[in-house]
């Protein structure tokens, strides 16, 4: 129920195009959640916490937790190779199943701060989304989407995991949003998890040594 109100507010008076989104995106949130949930509870200790936007998903159901599609551009079996190369282990990985089973591993996973998974096929697209959009109905979906998300991981960390933004664009409002969902007296550490140069490349070397 939450998550339909939430796109009622979002799309507004554009209800006859969220009538044409709404069966997909809905689909699209209950797979991606279950995968998510599925991947955190075989997770040890959390330790780097990968801020991402929200999946493609699409008729190929792609999706970074998704076993049976292959890694994204932002995060592939070659990133955690290099990941894993970094930290002196063993860096052949031949399946997503092994990439993610590596990730768990290191401690690494990927949170979405969206649970609306829009692309090319939907009305709206995050790119083209001002930053006070984005922001905006990023806070709104904090409560019954972020939290418990946020209030697992730290269940599962020892210590305070660094969470780090992938996309520049998320920058500006990615750490107040995290500061105010996380548990009550925690000050979480958040930073860019890119660099700025053209392609914003992950910064494998820091992430590396968050994971150690």
């Amino acid at each position: 129920i939450y998550f339909k109100e939430s796109l009622k507010k979002f799309y507004g008076s554009d209800s006859e195009k969220l009538e044409e989104d709404i069966d997909y995106l809905f689909d699209a949130f209950c797979h991606t959640e279950d995968l998510w949930w599925k991947n955190i509870n075989q997770i040890k200790k959390v330790k780097y916490v990968l801020i991402a936007e929200a999946p493609l998903y699409g008729e190929k159901r792609s999706y970074i937790y998704n076993p049976k599609t292959s890694g994204t551009a932002f995060l592939g079996l070659s990133t955690v190779a290099k990941l894993l190369a970094l930290l002196g282990q063993q860096s052949k990985v031949e399946s997503k199943t092994e990439m993610l089973a590596k990730m768990r591993d290191m401690g690494l996973i990927v949170l979405d701060l969206f649970p609306f998974a829009f692309n090319s096929d939907t009305t709206y697209q995050y790119g083209k989304l001002s930053e006070n959009s984005r922001s905006s109905l990023a806070a709104s979906c904090s409560d019954w989407y972020l939290r418990p998300k946020l209030s697992e991981i730290f269940k599962r960390s020892d210590k305070h995991p660094t969470f780090g933004v992938r996309y520049t664009r998320l920058d500006s409002f990615a750490d107040g949003l995290i500061s105010s969902s996380v548990p009550d007296g925690i000050t979480p550490r958040v930073e860019l998890a890119c660099r700025r140069v053209a392609n914003a490349p992950l910064d494998l070397e820091a992430i590396s040594r968050k994971l150690r």
